[in-house]
């Protein structure tokens, strides 16, 4: 073959640690579930060769036409051979491939075709890239392979070790994505039967913002590959299915599902502080009501202050995390209280759920984890708050027990 580095060639194996490395110049990568190799193309001539230096090209037919068709020039990459499926990558149906009867390979390849993630470059056409260092070479793979395609597939990378160790982290934002159902309770003492409607309320906006989440997610990955390297996954996935303008109408709809967070948002949070307010669970100043426009003008006033700040200090991704962390203090407080709950009103004709001291326990724990993910920034807010509404219970256990008429600013 026409390449400065020859078959066969024995790859580097991973050594098994029980923690990632740290320091400086690491690269993190997924391990894939799959059959390691190395594929040699010269431009006319196509090699995979397996980790103990055979031939796999008989065994893979539909991987070798397809990388002679998508390998964009000469080169020697280091890889994995894998096999996708609705349920992830299947170890077992490569190993079924490994078979004597060419009709039975041929069968498996219509079936369940290969793919190859590529994660090293060893060479090019013209240079040996072997003793060239890592963070070089995977910067010449990225250049190699900028629009990779089926069945190619460049695996993500990152330097930075919290990225790669903390799944917590990825489970914590999907807290902010998939939270807000317990909106529909906001409402709820306006509502006709609201014994009766409020699990029905929670139940449908969390199934239907689950189904709507999935089904994007499916699209993406199924749509996009390297999903996990752009910032705006949806509105690339629709670029490449619908075409430009399926990704302008993503990014508006994007757009106006962020105007409409934020509009539910400065309608619902005020009415919680004027509610809280008016029923003397906190001052009464955010209970004041605009003499014209009738509106809780204290308690808005000081959540567009408060919005502004958060803005303005932190990242979206901080802001995020800081919400996320807050909505599990509420959910924890929430699940802490079930027990209590139970014991004090021991007789009441309502839902028991089964097996609930096992669950309060795991729930607990589970949040804990996800809390620990925040920044000491981040802490020293929620420690704050937490402070301030402390500091607000033992002022309001002080005062009269009684209803605060909404005040009025004449």
């Amino acid at each position: 073959m026409k390449l400065p580095v020859q078959p066969p060639i024995a790859p580097m194996l991973a050594e098994v640690s029980r923690d990632l490395p740290r320091g400086e110049g690491w690269l993190y990568e997924p391990k894939w579930d799959g059959f390691r190799a190395l594929v040699f193309w010269d431009g006319r001539e196509l090699l995979i060769q397996s980790r103990d230096l055979k031939p796999l090209g008989r065994y893979f037919p539909e991987l070798e036409s397809g990388l002679r068709a998508v390998l964009p020039a000469p080169c020697v990459l280091d890889g994995e051979v894998v096999i996708a499926t609705d349920r992830g990558l299947d170890f077992e149906a490569l190993g079924q491939r490994i078979h004597p009867a060419a009709s039975r390979i041929e069968m498996l390849a219509r079936e369940t075709p290969a793919e190859f993630v590529a994660f090293d470059v060893l060479a090019t056409s013209d240079e040996d890239l072997m003793n060239v260092a890592q963070s070089e070479r995977r910067a010449r793979l990225e250049r190699l392979l900028t629009a990779p395609s089926k069945p190619l597939h460049l695996t993500p990378s990152t330097t930075e070790r919290a990225t790669a160790a903390d799944w917590f982290d990825a489970v914590l934002l999907m807290t902010f994505a998939y939270g807000g159902f317990e909106a529909a309770l906001f409402v709820s003492g306006e509502t006709r039967n609201s014994r009766k409607d409020a699990p029905v309320a929670l139940l449908v906006a969390l199934i239907t913002a689950t189904i709507l989440y999935m089904s994007v997610q499916y699209l993406v990955v199924k749509t996009l590959p390297n999903a996990a390297s752009t910032t705006t996954p949806a509105a690339d996935a629709a670029g490449r299915f619908v075409g430009p303008a399926g990704a302008s109408l993503i990014a508006a709809g994007v757009l106006i599902s962020i105007y409409g967070y934020l509009g539910a948002n400065m309608l619902h949070t005020p009415r919680l502080t004027f509610a809280m307010s008016e029923q003397g669970d906190i001052p009464a100043v955010f209970a004041t009501i605009h003499p014209r426009f009738r509106t809780p003008s204290v308690s808005i006033v000081t959540f567009t202050v408060m919005l502004v700040i958060f803005a303005t200090i932190g990242s979206y991704r901080w802001n995020v995390t800081l919400s996320a962390v807050s909505r599990l203090f509420i959910y924890g407080s929430i699940v802490a209280a079930l027990p209590i709950l139970r014991r004090k009103s021991s007789t009441v004709d309502a839902f028991r759920l089964p097996h609930a001291t096992l669950i309060v326990m795991l729930a607990l724990a589970f949040t804990g984890a996800l809390v620990t993910r925040i920044d000491i920034r981040g802490f020293g807010v929620v420690a704050g708050t937490l402070a301030l509404a402390g500091l607000n219970w033992l002022w309001a256990r002080t005062r009269p027990q009684s209803l605060t008429p909404a005040a009025s600013a004449n």
